[in-house]
């Protein structure tokens, strides 16, 4: 970002004291720099408002703070406003409406993350591309994107994130996409919502809302809800694994699974190379053909698709392999629902000869009154494919209860010490270890030891 103070107190209306170059904008002071601007965003228990002095002492040249802050400046440009957030987004839109670059906007309730990191591999076999850092994908951490891009761009891909409605609709206006994606809708972060998945699929439809987006991609099961498929009135491209179709010609993108490699059959009844990847869980590959029908329909040829995609992997704590002593561990504990939990476990790797399946379980967050229902939902498919569960988190007492029925071995416990302890018990080399829960768990410790 190249801006100055006086930048932005002319388009907030406020006079600049002391001129200053902006180098970037931030919202937590643990990554302020010199130069940088700071905004003060209060949340339900973290107030910005209390660390400008902090931020002042690391360098920052100024601070968007409320209306209502009565304290010391410590030598920053204050720029006083009703209301940081908002200021947030206003500045974020007005900043990126003189760009030039497409924007492709994704969304969902799995495979967000993965699926634009993926694109934007695929993209820059053509084009410049930026891409939403991490899963930035927030009312506040969207617009601080938009704010802090420096580099002259093709195509921007960004991940948006929602937890209510009219979240998404809000995050679209900033930067409006060309192109939107939606991959699967699942029981994710439904503790808010009246309507259950339909609301859901309602709220994620809102990518579709800007009068700017010219075209859409879902997949197959995100298809399903009437409320995506009709969206915004926006023409769309529907992808799909063929052996999940009933019937392939409802789909526009359909992958299937050849000796040589995955082909993806196109619309107009062509079809790719055979394409070949260093991941085999099913799910991982589906966000692969989201990426790969989206880099179509802009203009990327299959064979350079065929050949960026030597270079992915799943995003780390996606279902990520990682061998030690002789034991194999999923890492898939960036986060859970239930659907996920389904995907872990049906694309896990088989045991070496006398090895066994060994499952820990967290809670699944944000499932509402459904919570119950989906633990013990869990339990039972964990019942069909783990030998053993250790559980951790209050609400996975349900999954282990319900596991541990019909002879299977399992414990719950309440802290990841514990869980640490039996795991250095009972793991063997030629084991398998899914590490699977709610981001808020930390489960990746485990595997930091």
């Amino acid at each position: 970002m190249e801006n100055k103070l006086s930048k932005i107190g002319s388009l907030l209306g406020i006079q600049v004291e002391k001129e200053s170059s902006i180098q970037k904008c931030q919202i937590d002071s643990r990554q302020l720099g010199p130069g940088d601007l700071f905004f003060a965003i209060k949340g339900q228990t973290v107030d910005g408002h209390q660390f400008l002095e902090v931020v002042a002492k690391k360098g920052a040249v100024g601070a968007v703070v409320s209306k209502s802050y009565q304290g010391e400046a410590f030598g920053l440009q204050l720029f006083r406003v009703e209301d940081v957030e908002k200021t947030l987004h206003q500045l974020a839109k007005e900043f990126f409406r003189k760009r030039s670059e497409k924007v492709v906007a994704i969304t969902g309730s799995m495979g967000k993350t993965t699926t634009k990191e993926f694109l934007a591999c695929l993209l820059s076999a053509r084009y410049r591309v930026g891409k939403t850092p991490g899963n930035h994908n927030t009312q506040l951490t969207v617009p601080l994107t938009l704010l802090n891009l420096e580099d002259e761009l093709d195509i921007l891909v960004l991940e948006m994130g929602m937890s209510r409605q009219k979240e998404i609709a809000k995050l679209v206006q900033l930067a409006p996409p060309d192109l939107a994606i939606i991959t699967r809708i699942a029981p994710a972060g439904i503790e808010g919502f009246v309507g259950g998945f339909e609301a859901v699929a309602k709220a994620k439809a809102e990518i579709f809302s800007h009068p700017a987006t010219k075209w859409g991609v879902i997949s197959a099961q995100a298809a399903d809800f009437s409320e995506v498929l009709y969206a915004g009135g926006v023409p769309k491209r529907i992808y799909g694994w063929k052996k999940h179709l009933s019937d392939p010609r409802v789909a526009d993108f359909v992958m299937e699974e050849k000796n040589h490699g995955l082909i993806i059959h196109e619309p107009d009844g062509s079809k790719s190379p055979p394409i070949g990847l260093s991941f085999e869980a099913t799910h991982i590959q589906e966000n692969f053909l989201a990426a790969a029908s989206a880099a179509r329909m802009l203009g990327v040829s299959w064979e350079e698709i065929r050949q960026k995609a030597k270079e992915l992997k799943p995003f780390p704590k996606r279902f990520e392999k990682i061998e030690r002593d002789g034991i194999t561990f999923i890492q898939d504990c960036y986060n859970a629902n239930p659907d996920s939990v389904l995907a872990a476990l049906e694309n896990l790797p088989k045991p070496a000869e006398g090895g066994k399946v060994v499952g820990v379980l967290g809670s699944m967050p944000d499932l509402g009154q459904y919570a119950s229902h989906y633990h013990h939902r869990v339990g039972e498919w964990a019942r069909g494919r783990l030998d053993c569960l250790l559980s951790i988190g209050e609400e996975a007492k349900g999954i282990q209860t319900t596991f541990s029925t019909k002879g299977k071995k399992g414990e719950h416990f309440s802290s990841l010490s514990s869980v640490q302890e039996a795991l250095d018990r009972l793991l063997k080399p030629g084991d398998v270890v899914l590490i699977k829960g709610g981001n808020g768990l930390k489960l990746w410790e485990l595997l930091e030891k």
